[in-house]
């Protein structure tokens, strides 16, 4: 194979890779989270809460009736923060399978294509990401990949577009570690 050749077979190679580790993964995350009956409960709760934040705050009110509605919203606020919580304890096990999964299969990945150039950006990246993505080759060609930078960021934007197509993305109003999303705090 030739040096172009070569970058293509390894690059495809890591993000099918990388696919069957997010397919893996969600499915582990379905036997132990997704299909149980508790988080459909969690989740159907989550819904409603933000259905009935979405009525609160839209909802037409006098001066007086702000205090009222500002109490409602605080507390709709709160009980959506304790059912996010709850739902991330409920995930803390699958995440954790995940993870070990992941690693696992990055060092099976690394030991396949150790030190060869498996991609090449268009660009160099900025110093604090160029020992990431140039970790384990040799050279000083900045723009060349190696595995691992190309497996973790196509792993993980895998998942989440599998998580949507399957239907397992949180619910709209849980962001990032069960926190309300930057779209729901902007209302």
């Amino acid at each position: 194979l030739s040096r172009k050749g070569e970058i293509m077979y390894g690059g495809i190679f890591v993000l099918l890779f990388s696919l069957f580790t997010a397919s893996l993964s969600e499915g582990i995350s379905y036997v132990l989270i997704y299909r149980t009956e508790n988080y459909k409960q969690k989740k159907s709760q989550i819904e409603k809460l933000n259905q009935r934040m979405r009525i609160v705050k839209e909802a037409a009110c006098t001066m007086e009736q702000q205090v009222v509605k500002k109490k409602k919203i605080a507390v709709i606020e709160q009980e959506l923060q304790q059912a996010n919580q709850s739902m991330m304890m409920m995930k803390t096990k699958s995440h954790l399978f995940s993870g070990i999964l992941v690693f696992l299969m990055n060092s099976l990945v690394n030991s396949i294509w150790e030190g060869a150039v498996i991609a090449k950006l268009p660009f160099v990246p900025i110093k604090f990401v160029r020992g990431f993505s140039h970790r384990n080759i040799l050279g000083e060609d900045w723009t060349e990949c190696g595995t691992t930078f190309i497996y973790l960021l196509s792993s993980m934007s895998l998942r989440v577009t599998l998580q949507k197509l399957l239907g397992f993305a949180p619910p709209r109003g849980q962001g990032l570690m069960g926190m309300p999303s930057m779209q729901d705090q902007q209302r």
